[in-house]
C-alpha cells in the first residue's frame, strides 16, 4: 500500500454496538483508501454484479481508448482488484461468511448491511422501535447513557444511500440531526435517570431555558447530575418516613379504642373483699389535688385528647388502695429493671405518657420510689 501508515485494522467480535461497529468501518475504509486500485470501488454508487459461471466479469467492461494507456484496465483486471479489496473486509470480518462478501456481494452498502443485520442493528423503520428498550445499565454511568442514545438516532437518520423511504420518498440527502431532535433525546435521557428529573431540571434551570434550548444546557446538567438525583432520593426518604409515621398514627387511636372498650368492664373483686375501683373514674376524684392538677396539665400538653384512666394492675391483683391512682410503670412495689424496661418501651412506641415519666415532677417521684425500693 501507499507509504502512510495506516492504524492497525482489528476483526470483529461476536459482540458487538453501533459504535464499536461503525469504528471498525471507518478505519477499514480509511486502510483500503490507502491503495490507489482500491480507491475507485470505495466511491458512492458503485456497484457489480454477484460472480457466477454466467458472468466471471461481475458486469464490468473494458477501459475505453480514451483512458491513459498505463491506467488503462480490462474487465478481468477490475474483477481481480474487486476480489482483492472484497478478500481484505472478509479478512476482518470472520463472523459473515466469505462467499458472502467474495462472490455474492453487489456493493459496499450492501456488505455493511449483511453485517449490520448479523448484530441486529440493521438500518430500517422497525430498528428505531429498539430505542424504547435503551435503559440505564447498573454499571453504566449518565453520561454514558446519553452517549448511547446520541448514537443510536445519529444511525438512524435517513441516508441517500438506504433503501428506507419516508411517505414514499428516499431522501436526496443524508439527513442531519435537528434541535429538537436533540432536545427530545436529552429529555429521554433525564427520563431515564429519574422520572421526577426532567420537573426539577425545568425548576432549577427555568431562568436559563427562558433563552436556550434543554440541548444546549445539556453540559451543565451533566456537571451536576448527581447532585440532583442526590435531591431527588432524599426527597423520596423524607416521603416514606412521613408515611411510615402517618401509618403508626393512624394505628394508635384503634389501640386506644380498644383499650378505652376495656375499661368499661366490670372491675374484678380482690382476694381482701374490697372492690377495685373503675377503671372510668377520674384521678382528681381519688387522689387528692395535686394528682388532679397534674392529670390536668399532662392533658393540656397533650392538646386536649382524651385523658387515660390511671389503673395499675399490679397493686388491682393485690387489692392495695390507690391502685387508680398511678401506672404500672409508676407504682412503687415494681422493681426498678421492669420499670426502666418498660419506660424504654414506651419510648420506642411514642407513648405520651414517657412524656410525664420524663417531667421533673415524674423524676423527683421516680427517684423517691428507687429510694424506697433500695
Amino acid at each position: 500500500m501507499a507509504g502512510v501508515r495506516a492504524p492497525k485494522q482489528w476483526s470483529l467480535t461476536k459482540d458487538e454496538t453501533i459504535t464499536s461497529f461503525e469504528s471498525w468501518r471507518q478505519n477499514l475504509l480509511y486502510t483500503l483508501s490507502l491503495d490507489s486500485i482500491f480507491a475507485k470501488f470505495l466511491e458512492q454508487g458503485v456497484v457489480w454484479q454477484k460472480k457466477t459461471a454466467d458472468c466471471p466479469t461481475r458486469g464490468f467492461s473494458d477501459d475505453s481508448s480514451n483512458v491513459p494507456a498505463s491506467s488503462r484496465l480490462t474487465a478481468a483486471q477490475k474483477t481481480v482488484q474487486l476480489e482483492l479489496m472484497l478478500g481484505q473486509i472478509a479478512n476482518f470480518c470472520p463472523i459473515i461468511a466469505r462467499n458472502s462478501i467474495v462472490k455474492n456481494s453487489t456493493s459496499l452498502q450492501q456488505i455493511w448491511q449483511s453485517i449490520r443485520l448479523h448484530f441486529g442493528f440493521q438500518s430500517s423503520g422497525s430498528h428505531l422501535l429498539d430505542f424504547a428498550a435503551i435503559q440505564l445499565q447498573s454499571d453504566e454511568r449518565p453520561e454514558d447513557l446519553f452517549q448511547r442514545l446520541m448514537a443510536f438516532a445519529e444511525d438512524n437518520l435517513l441516508k441517500s444511500d438506504h433503501d428506507v423511504t419516508h411517505h414514499g420518498l428516499l431522501p436526496s440527502s443524508d439527513e442531519d440531526m435537528s434541535p429538537s431532535l436533540e432536545n427530545f433525546i436529552v429529555l429521554h435521557w433525564l427520563s431515564l435517570l429519574h422520572p421526577r428529573l426532567p420537573a426539577l431540571v425545568k425548576q432549577r434551570y427555568g431562568p436559563e431555558l427562558r433563552t436556550r434550548t434543554l440541548a444546549s444546557l445539556k453540559p451543565e446538567i451533566s456537571q451536576s447530575i448527581d447532585s440532583l438525583l442526590a435531591e431527588l432520593q432524599s426527597g423520596e426518604h423524607a416521603q416514606v418516613l412521613r408515611s411510615a409515621i402517618a401509618s403508626f398514627q393512624q394505628v394508635r387511636p384503634r389501640n386506644q379504642l380498644a383499650g378505652s372498650a376495656s375499661a368499661g368492664r366490670p372491675a374484678a373483686v380482690p382476694a381482701g373483699g374490697r372492690p377495685a375501683p373503675a377503671a372510668g373514674r377520674s384521678a382528681p376524684a381519688l387522689g387528692g389535688g395535686r394528682s388532679g392538677s397534674a392529670d390536668l396539665s399532662g392533658g393540656e400538653r397533650r392538646g386536649g385528647r382524651g385523658q387515660r384512666s390511671r389503673t395499675c394492675a399490679l397493686c388491682v391483683a393485690a387489692g392495695r388502695p390507690g391502685a387508680d391512682s398511678h401506672f404500672l410503670s409508676r407504682c412503687r412495689f415494681l422493681p426498678i429493671e421492669d420499670r426502666r424496661f418498660m419506660a424504654g418501651v414506651r419510648l420506642i412506641a411514642g407513648c405520651d405518657d414517657l412524656c410525664e415519666d420524663l417531667d421533673s415532677e415524674g423524676a423527683s417521684r421516680l427517684s423517691q420510689t428507687d429510694s424506697d425500693n433500695q
